[in-house]
C-alpha cells in the first residue's frame, strides 16, 4: 500500500488554479453583485485591473456572473 502522507479527502488542484489574494478579493465582491467600477474604486485599483482579474479568474475556471 502506498503512503502519501495524505488524508483522502486532501485537496489536489494545482497551485496554478488558486486564487491571488486580489483575484479572491475581486471575485468575493463580484458573487456580492458590485460593478466592476465599485470594486476598483474600493480597492483603488483601475477598472482595467479589475477586468484582468476577472479574465484571469474565469481562464481558471472560475464561474463570475
Amino acid at each position: 500500500m502506498r503512503n502519501t502522507n495524505k488524508p483522502p479527502y486532501a485537496v489536489t488542484e494545482s497551485p496554478k488554479k488558486r486564487l491571488t489574494p486580489k483575484q479572491l478579493e475581486v471575485f468575493i465582491y463580484r458573487i456580492e453583485g458590485w460593478t466592476q467600477q465599485k470594486i476598483s474604486d474600493y480597492l483603488d485599483i483601475s477598472r482595467s485591473a479589475v477586468q484582468g482579474h476577472m479574465r484571469a479568474i474565469r481562464k481558471k475556471g472560475f464561474n463570475l456572473p
